[in-house]
C-alpha cells in the first residue's frame, strides 16, 4: 500500500553525528527558545502555551471518563518521545501542572525520554512531577518501563524527523499501549512557513545575546553565521518534511491496519481510537501550530470511533479567538 508524502527524504544539518556540539547546541538552545517565548509584536504569547492547552483537555477527558465511569487504577503520565535536550517539555510540564492545581486536580508525572537520553538536561529541575528516562527509549517499541505504565505520549516538534515507514510504527505502537497519542509541529509545508523560516537568520541575530552564548556561538552567529545559516537550513527542511494532519491520519489508518494483521487489534482493543485534529494561531502572519490527537476510545459504540472521526473546528484557533 502507497504511503502519502513519499518524497526523497532529506537531512537536517543539527541532527547529523559529525555536526560539532558548537554548532548543534546552540541551535537545538534557539530552537528551543522560540518554542518557549514570546517574540512581540508577532506573538500574543509563546507557542509552547497552545500545546499546554490541546495537552491539558486531552488529559483532562481522559480522566473525566475514568472518574464517571468508575475506572480506579494508577496515576497517567505524560512521557515525551524524542526529548533531547529537552526541548520545551520543561515550560509545558510547569504550564500544564499549574493549570491543574489551578482546577485543584493532582499533577500529573511528565517523563521525557530519547534513544539517546541526556537526563542532565533537567539536573537543575526543581519539580517534583519532572523526570527524565535513563533507559533509551525506542520510539518504535518502547520498553517495559513505560508501555506498561498507564501514559499519554508526546512528540513536540519531532514527528517530522521519523519517515513514513517508522511515522506508522510508533502510531501502532502507541495503540498497543498508550491512552492517547498527541503530536505538535509548529510549522507546515507551505510558502508562509518557509518565509518564516527565512526570517530565522535575523532573528538569530537579534535574539542570540538573550542566550547568554559562548564566544564560540557568538563566533559561529555575527563573524562566520554558521549557526544561522543551520538553522535556516534545517528549518526548511522541516518544513518540507512536515506532514498535515490528514497524512498523518492516514498513516493511522495504516498502523491499524497493521495491528489488524498482527491479530493483537481484537485482542487488545487497539482499534477502538478516535482522531481529532486542529491548528493554533502562534506567530502573525503565517505561523500556526498544528496538532493532532489520537486516543483509545472505550465507549460502547466504537464503531464511529476510527480514523474517520476527524474533527478539526473542536479545539481550533476560531474558538480561541486568538487567529491574528
Amino acid at each position: 500500500m502507497p504511503l502519502p508524502y513519499g518524497r526523497p527524504w532529506l537531512l537536517e544539518i543539527s541532527d547529523q553525528p559529525w555536526c560539532p556540539p558548537y554548532l548543534r547546541d546552540p541551535v537545538r538552545d534557539m530552537l528551543t527558545f522560540l518554542w518557549t517565548h514570546r517574540v512581540p509584536p508577532f506573538q500574543h504569547r509563546a507557542p509552547y502555551e497552545g500545546a499546554v492547552e490541546v495537552l491539558n483537555q486531552v488529559v483532562d477527558e481522559i480522566e473525566t471518563y475514568d472518574r464517571d465511569n468508575g475506572i480506579r487504577g494508577e496515576t497517567m503520565r505524560i512521557v515525551d518521545f524524542g526529548s533531547g535536550a529537552g526541548g520545551p517539555v520543561r515550560k509545558v510540564e510547569a504550564a500544564l501542572n499549574e493549570r491543574r492545581l489551578a482546577d485543584n486536580n493532582t499533577p500529573v508525572p511528565v517523563s521525557l525520554s530519547d534513544i539517546h537520553p541526556v537526563p542532565s538536561a533537567i539536573s537543575d529541575s526543581t519539580s517534583p512531577t519532572l523526570s527524565y528516562i535513563h533507559e533509551p527509549v525506542n520510539a518504535f517499541h518502547a520498553p517495559k518501563s513505560v508501555s506498561s505504565l498507564k501514559h499519554l505520549r508526546t512528540f513536540f516538534l519531532s514527528f517530522h524527523h521519523f519517515n513514513n515507514d517508522h511515522g506508522r510504527q510508533i502510531i501502532a505502537d502507541s495503540m498497543r499501549s498508550a491512552e492517547a497519542l498527541c503530536i505538535f509541529e509548529l510549522q507546515e509545508c507551505n510558502l508562509g512557513s518557509a518565509i518564516m523560516i527565512l526570517m530565522l537568520a535575523p532573528l538569530t541575530w537579534i535574539l542570540t545575546p538573550l542566550l547568554r552564548p559562548s564566544a564560540k556561538t557568538l563566533f559561529f552567529t555575527y563573524l562566520i553565521p554558521l549557526i544561522p545559516l543551520i538553522l535556516v537550513f534545517d528549518g526548511l527542511v522541516s518544513v518540507y518534511r512536515t506532514r498535515t494532519p490528514k497524512q498523518i491520519l492516514y498513516l493511522a489508518k495504516l498502523a491499524n491496519l497493521s495491528l489488524a494483521l498482527e491479530g493483537e487489534a481484537k485482542d487488545n482493543g487497539d482499534t477502538d481510537w478516535r482522531w481529532e485534529y486542529g491548528y493554533k494561531r502562534h506567530t502573525w502572519p503565517f505561523g500556526r501550530l498544528s496538532w493532532v490527537v489520537g486516543r483509545r476510545d472505550r465507549r460502547d459504540d466504537p464503531g464511529a470511533t476510527e480514523t474517520e472521526t476527524e474533527t478539526e473546528g473542536e479545539w481550533s484557533e476560531a474558538e480561541t479567538g486568538h487567529d491574528m
